[in-house]
């Protein structure tokens, strides 16, 4: 399987500034059961109530997932907003959570979370806690949205705008491994971008810890590495080993990487055919365990050195023989990275290639209309049936009506 020739063209005249989509400018939308035309006194006892029930003062919704929404929202119940950095708030319902194993991710979640709060690229947790109704999971929030947001503006990115992507990425995965953590879910959508342009791993719902004490898990000799059994991730970023049910670990996570940086520099990912007609689940799967991706050609393509071998290396389809199998320091050392300081991008010190364009802490213009437009609807727990009021779990601390 051979890639097509990427784009010379790449970001064009974008190099420098992320455009965002051309969207109206953002109103506070409606809160369930509240009139829009309240007098200010009304706003603050509304925001106060909401803050008492939920213990977050809401601005809009951001995203929606299967069994969670997202919200803006302030630590405090009449922050005007000039005094205080806004979160992102993940709202779940306690009965969606007893659904599968939608319980165990929440929790894994706030886990790894906790675990990996330390590092510039990895999202700080800044509170998780429940009410008997809800479980809730502030983090700080990624203003410029997403890798994915970015990527859908762009046909591919000039080989140094993705070195630095890619190089920010690695750093935050390192982390996760000297912390134990398997990450699990990599790909655009879950990569963060600050309003300074760097990057931030978000959304640790799949990730697991991987060590002596983790139930199930194998550990590796060849590589001195722990390894489980899973069947989670997305389709075009899983590695043949998950998708073949062997044991996945650290290595399973620079997979990931390979298909991201493929993406990101080559622009399309390299086992879809790009007819949706052939790019059935089944046979994405096939491609992915059994057929081998030729990058001959590419650097020459690019005029540049070493991406051939990094994208070869993160895609060898053995785990124990891929690039980054005998530790982080083989993907820190390729020569993709040369020239480039560690001790600077930790320092957040190298200049991002492509800045947003925010006009406010609280501007959303980077995320989907169809969210930040809607209403802010969730139930109050003091008015609940008993039943929907569901015992404590594991990892959130009780929040206290106020």
């Amino acid at each position: 399987m051979t890639l097509q020739q990427p784009s010379t063209t790449g970001l064009g005249a974008n190099v420098g500034q992320i455009i965002p989509a051309k969207r109206p400018s953002h109103t506070r939308p409606n809160i369930a059961g509240f009139s829009h035309n309240l007098i200010q006194n009304d706003e603050i006892a509304r925001g106060r109530q909401f803050y008492s029930t939920h213990g977050f003062s809401p601005i809009c919704m951001i995203g929606e997932g299967s069994f969670a929404k997202v919200f803006l929202g302030y630590t405090t119940p009449t922050s005007t907003g000039q005094d205080e950095t806004p979160v992102a708030v993940k709202v779940m319902t306690k009965k969606s959570l007893y659904k599968g194993s939608a319980r165990l991710i929440a929790t894994r979640e706030v886990v790894s979370l906790r675990r990996a709060n330390t590092n510039p690229f990895v999202v700080r947790l800044i509170r998780a806690y429940q009410t008997p109704c809800h479980v809730y999971i502030q983090t700080e929030f990624c203003p410029a949205g997403d890798l994915f947001g970015l990527m859908q503006r762009t046909q591919a990115f000039p080989v140094e705008c993705a070195r630095f992507y890619i190089a920010e990425i690695s750093m935050g995965m390192a982390h996760l491994h000297s912390r134990s953590i398997y990450y699990g879910d990599l790909k655009p959508e879950n990569v963060g971008l600050t309003a300074d342009g760097h990057v931030k791993l978000l959304d640790f719902g799949i990730s697991t810890i991987l060590d002596e004490n983790t139930p199930n898990c194998i550990y590796d000799q060849t590589t001195g590495a722990y390894r489980f059994y899973t069947s989670a991730g997305s389709l075009d970023y899983a590695s043949p080993e998950l998708l073949s049910r062997s044991p996945v670990g650290f290595t399973s996570d620079w997979w990931s990487l390979g298909i991201l940086a493929c993406e990101m520099i080559l622009g399309g990912i390299p086992f879809s055919s790009g007819d949706p007609s052939s790019d059935c689940d089944e046979a994405i799967c096939e491609r992915i365990c059994c057929t081998e991706v030729d990058f001959k050609g590419v650097d020459s393509c690019l005029g540049t050195t070493h991406v051939e071998s990094l994208l070869t290396g993160l895609l060898i389809k053995d785990q124990s023989s891929r690039l980054g199998a005998h530790g982080t320091n083989e993907i820190l050392s390729h020569g993709f990275f040369a020239g480039l300081s560690w001790h600077d991008v930790y320092a957040l010190k190298l200049a991002p290639p492509l800045m947003p364009k925010l006009s406010s802490q609280v501007d959303v213009s980077y995320f989907c209309e169809s969210f930040t437009s809607c209403d802010i609807n969730l139930s109050n727990d003091r008015n609940n049936d008993p039943a929907e009021q569901l015992e404590n779990i594991e990892g959130f601390d009780i929040h206290f009506y106020k």
